[in-house]
């Protein structure tokens, strides 16, 4: 699909949903599929294991699990039901029926974002330098205890329903296929993918109270470490696919006054309809979800909560109040902005973490000219190594800036949405 303005008409649904080798004076956390570990990520399956803790070990527990609440707290782990809120324990985990794999861990559990992924690899890291310390004045190892913070789907009994919405199934039919080819161009995953489903999916022994999710399981020897992208390195492209992201192409004001990225959406599927004009034409629509394009609406309002924000009903009278209760047509008075691909709160989020790469690597760079290393060729070859790093990471940045600055990113307007929840 190339890259022109393309209207969006709206489904009734919701979304379908050169490492570098060096010495590392912080701890080296590993991040995997909604998990963090220090020092090491174990190969799943793992569980708690009936044994006791170390002697010196449990001398110290009430200190490392106050430790690990204290930062939990810090930097925003915490569930927003207090019904949900669970309390880092010192556990004995290893690979069920093996009791010689046993390993004491402190394990945190915490609601999974990928906005939280560099809270979480923080969070693991200043606990492990806490274990650390602590190693000093007791007599465990510095890294005899490990760090473990895991979604508590991951650890928690999980339960799953069939959905039996026509819709939902319908959608399906159309998106497996897509999403199974996906995952086989993907190193990590070809080859291992054992399942691909829709299903009423989640930890809530309610069945039906678990939100629709593609589910996807693979075997163990898949390399969890490459599920996730931190973020999008490749450069950005002008043509569209099934699976990409988009949002309002503005920011939003929070009722606190600070400036926000819109929410963002996922590109459903294409469909292609006749016109009725007097010279009829096929004209491409992307099929999207009603929640996608609220934030383009004058009256879309987002409030503080805590740490995060939250979405809150539209102001009275606003275009989104009035286009909630009779819908959107092309005559429509009421218009909404454009939108644009890829969205702003994804190139954003990327252009804050090569800053912050450039950052680190400079940092990085400064201290290895002021050690005094016994092999000045070994010195040598890691700056260059960093140099090249940031020279590649500040050419990334221009190209996805320029890319923005061009347009490119432009996707097209709301053609047309009805909600049909509220029609029967």
């Amino acid at each position: 699909m190339a890259r022109t303005m393309l209207p969006l008409i709206l489904t009734t649904t919701n979304s379908i949903l050169p490492n570098i080798s060096c010495e590392m004076e912080a701890p080296r956390v590993i991040s995997g599929f909604k998990r963090v570990a220090w020092p090491e990520l174990r190969r799943l399956p793992l569980k708690t294991l009936m044994l006791r803790l170390p002697a010196d070990i449990e001398q110290v527990r009430r200190d490392i699990e106050s430790e690990a609440f204290s930062i939990m707290k810090k930097h925003g782990l915490q569930f927003k039901d207090e019904e949900d809120d669970y309390r880092p324990e010192m556990e004995i985990r290893g690979v069920p029926e093996k009791s010689s794999t046993g390993v004491p861990t402190i394990l945190i559990l915490a609601p999974w974002s990928t906005e939280k992924q560099r809270d979480w690899e923080t969070a693991a890291r200043e606990m492990a330098s806490f274990l650390a310390d602590l190693s000093k004045v007791c007599s465990f190892g510095e890294t005899d205890i490990h760090v473990e913070i895991t979604a508590p789907e991951l650890v928690h009994r999980t339960y799953y329903t069939n959905i039996d919405d026509p819709v939902f199934q319908s959608a399906w039919e159309c998106l497996s296929t897509t999403i199974f080819n996906r995952l086989q161009s993907l190193r990590a995953i070809q080859g291992h993918t054992t399942c691909l489903s829709l299903q009423k999916y989640g930890t809530n022994d309610v069945l039906d109270n678990n939100p629709p999710t593609v589910y996807i399981s693979v075997g163990y020897d898949s390399d969890e470490t490459q599920w996730l992208k931190k973020r999008t390195e490749d450069g950005y492209y002008s043509t569209v696919h099934i699976g990409d992201d988009f949002g309002a192409a503005r920011d939003i004001k929070r009722t606190d006054g600070e400036r926000l990225s819109p929410t963002n959406g996922t590109i459903g599927c294409f469909v292609q309809l006749k016109t009725s004009d007097p010279e009829p034409t096929w004209r491409t629509f992307i099929l999207t979800s009603y929640q996608a394009v609220q934030p383009a609406f004058d009256g879309f309002t987002v409030t503080p909560n805590g740490t995060d924000s939250s979405v809150a009903p539209p102001t009275r009278n606003s275009d989104l109040w009035t286009v909630d209760s009779v819908g959107y047509t092309p005559s429509s008075s009421v218009k909404p902005t454009a939108f644009e691909s890829p969205s702003r709160s994804k190139h954003h989020f990327n252009i804050r973490v090569i800053d912050e790469d450039v950052a680190y690597l400079t940092n990085r760079i400064q201290r290895w000219e002021e050690k005094d290393q016994p092999t000045k060729e070994r010195q040598l070859q890691t700056i260059i190594a960093f140099r090249e790093r940031i020279a590649a990471l500040r050419d990334e940045r221009k190209q996805k800036t320029e890319f923005l600055e061009a347009n490119k990113q432009a996707l097209g307007r709301l053609h047309a949405f009805y909600d049909l929840w509220d029609a029967t």
